[in-house]
């Protein structure tokens, strides 16, 4: 008996459990069936474009968006500086879910402009480099004669230019024109004579171009990671729900505005010829464009020297303003980033309270406090922060080579014309200072601006770390929470740094800062000692320009008056040299 009951026993057992398994591989089935259509739907709507969300589910259908929507706006300021300027290519639609997706499209209007700017510039740069070679070792060489026809200014016994009242100050219309022979050596000293007297302003304009060509060939090889990058942010903060365009749209407004006033102040120092370098450097400029082509080009007839002083003058003007285009695009990202991180961080400082631990999982949903949505947006942030340091690597390397040179020129130029002994600084040469003056303050201010606002990304990154810190792993503490923190400090104290970095060559934070700071002041110093002449210091040179013999004056003046134009505003200063 006992025998028979262990068999049904047995049987019932076994019975038992074919049915537990048979419903077990049942409901794997279905569950595999069900991700499978999941998956399916998935993909389907990422296919037609409605949304390229990592974890679409964790957005509702029904939302519109507000997020993203913001950051879109904040980010018309900028878009629309560079569009302007023909240097984003980048198109944005807006599909039926409210997503806003990114995209290049070499057909549209915004590509083609971009690439024929690129190509002019380009070819500038390559000209300009060539020929400032091509005058600094004279190849070709000038001619052996030259017969030129020069408006040439009246002038009383002492040459000294009768420029007439009233507008006629602006338009002086007592000239004659006069035929003038001059021999190779003497168009070798004027060459030499405007390309010393401008040479800093021409290194200037020379290193923004620099700039601006790298940045465009890094915008070109990288056009589609820049739309995927901007697609992920606007995805990004929606996954997070972040906020994170408030402040980054008031800077980059009060950035344009800014830059927009100083633009329109140095365009009116510029235009009424306020300085000699004001109208020497734009046609000088021009002059360096054609060189290899016509040596002799600063002896053309004053209508063509007006001609090119107005095509030079507004290249001049457009490559500074194309300048600063990319760091103003680098400058609200890094907004964007640190804007993120702090809220990131008052959500990491929030979670340990016992208020949040006491919440329901809905509510931690709803505040993206939980564990592990804060580790998510956390590694969602690291991706933005590794994103924007690939997308901007040969902008920054670029901007602070070409900057840290042309500041270190631009204070010399500045501080030099303070000299009255100096002859190319005498009279009306000290009036140099004030568009030069603008400009440095402008370099140096967007030089502050970038240096701190990179290191801002990594201190708000960082401030996380030391919240960790605070908390410890001390007391009784939940696993989950504890989890949590250690997989927090392990990644903090990995083998990568949250901070911004150039290609991986330096960290961008304060002490970074401080170091370029210090090697622009040792540079500052070592051209001072050296102090090389902006003018041409050869004796015969110098008199074949009119240079030191005071008989000569109405011949440098002349010589001046063709070639810059620079007209006299106060009555003690004389023009142009």
């Amino acid at each position: 008996m006992a025998d028979d009951e262990d068999r049904a026993g047995d049987e019932n057992v076994g019975e038992q459990e074919e049915e537990n398994l048979a419903d077990l591989i049942f409901n794997a089935e279905i569950t595999e069936k069900q991700e499978e259509e999941e998956d399916t739907e998935q993909k389907a709507t990422i296919d037609e474009g409605a949304s390229v969300l990592l974890h679409p589910e964790e957005i509702p259908k029904d939302s519109n968006r507000e997020f993203a929507k913001n950051l879109y706006k904040s980010f018309q300021s900028c878009q629309r500086f560079m569009t302007f300027l023909s240097r984003f290519p980048i198109i944005s639609n807006q599909n039926d879910d409210h997503s806003i997706v990114f995209e290049y499209n070499w057909n549209s209007v915004r590509g083609n402009l971009f690439f024929i700017t690129f190509a002019i510039l380009l070819t500038l740069t390559t000209a300009c480099t060539i020929n400032m070679l091509s005058t600094m070792f004279n190849v070709p060489r000038q001619p052996e004669n030259l017969t030129v026809h020069w408006r040439v200014p009246e002038m009383d016994a002492k040459g000294n230019v009768y420029w007439g009242n009233g507008w006629q100050r602006f338009f002086p219309n007592s000239y004659s024109i006069k035929t003038i022979e001059k021999g190779q050596a003497e168009i070798r000293a004027e060459e030499m004579f405007f390309f010393r007297r401008n040479i800093a302003s021409l290194l200037m304009i020379l290193f923004l171009m620099y700039h601006i060509v790298i940045a465009d060939w890094n915008l070109y090889t990288r056009r589609h990671f820049i739309a995927s990058y901007l697609t992920f942010w606007t995805e990004s903060v929606e996954i997070m729900k972040i906020d994170a365009a408030g402040e980054a749209g008031k800077f980059a407004r009060r950035f344009l505005l800014y830059y927009i006033f100083f633009f329109l102040v140095f365009c009116t120092a510029v235009g009424i010829n306020i300085a000699p370098v004001a109208s020497g450097a734009p046609v000088s400029f021009a002059f360096l464009s054609v060189r290899c082509f016509y040596p002799q080009i600063h002896t053309v007839e004053d209508f063509y020297i007006l001609l090119m002083r107005s095509i030079g003058g507004f290249f001049y003007l457009y490559v500074v303003l194309c300048s600063k285009v990319y760091v103003f695009f680098f400058l609200y990202i890094t907004k964007l980033l640190v804007t993120s991180f702090t809220v990131w961080n008052e959500r990491l400082e929030k979670v340990f309270t016992v208020e949040e631990r006491a919440k329901q999982r809905k509510d931690k949903c709803a505040s993206r406090t939980g564990y592990d949505h804060l580790f998510k947006d956390f590694v969602t942030l690291l991706d933005l922060e590794s994103g924007a340091d690939t997308l901007f690597t040969d902008v920054i390397e670029s901007y602070y080579s070409m900057t840290i040179l042309s500041i270190v020129f631009e204070v010399y130029y500045l501080v030099r014309p303070v000299s009255e002994s100096q002859f190319e600084f005498k009279q009306a040469r000290t009036l140099d200072m004030i568009p030069v003056g603008l400009y440095l303050f402008n370099s140096l201010l967007i030089f502050y601006l970038v240096s701190t606002g990179a290191a801002e990304v990594g201190e708000a990154a960082a401030n996380g770390l030391e919240i960790i810190r605070r908390q410890g792993i001390n007391g009784h503490r939940p696993d989950s929470e504890m989890h949590f923190m250690i997989s927090l400090y392990m990644s903090y104290t990995g083998h990568f740094d949250t901070s911004l970095s150039g290609g991986g060559y330096f960290i961008l934070d304060k002490s970074f800062f401080v170091a370029i700071a210090g090697t622009m002041i040792s540079y500052i110093i070592i051209i001072f000692q050296f102090q090389p002449s902006l003018a041409i210091n050869n004796p015969e040179q110098r008199r074949l320009v009119g240079a030191d013999d005071a008989d000569d004056l109405p011949k440098l003046k002349t010589l001046v008056f063709h070639v810059e134009n620079t007209f006299r505003y106060l009555e003690n200063r004389e023009p142009g040299y």
